[in-house]
């Protein structure tokens, strides 16, 4: 689907994906600059519950608790839309 930036920055949803997303008048958007492109998403209505489950399955409370202990921990980074575990790595 391509649509055109009007003079004064505006654009158009297609129909068929405000239809397929839900999307109302007055719906909020996020605009990310993921480096290689742009992602528009909705906004979260309750954006707190949105983050539930972003640390899922990469053991935070572990590396917490490693790192009150001064043991070597992963870093956790974010790649993209997800996030990963780096052992003795820069982000």
């Amino acid at each position: 689907m391509e649509t055109t930036i009007t003079k004064q920055g505006q654009t158009v949803i297609p129909a068929a994906l405000r239809r397929k997303y839900r999307l109302k008048t007055h719906t909020k958007l996020i605009w990310i600059d993921t480096g290689n492109g742009i992602r528009v998403v909705p906004a979260a209505k309750d954006p707190i519950k949105s983050m539930r489950g972003l640390y899922k399955g990469l053991k935070f409370t572990d590396s917490l608790l490693k790192d009150r202990r001064g043991e070597p921990a992963a870093l956790i980074c974010r790649r993209g839309s997800r996030m990963v575990e780096m052992h003795n790595k820069i982000c």
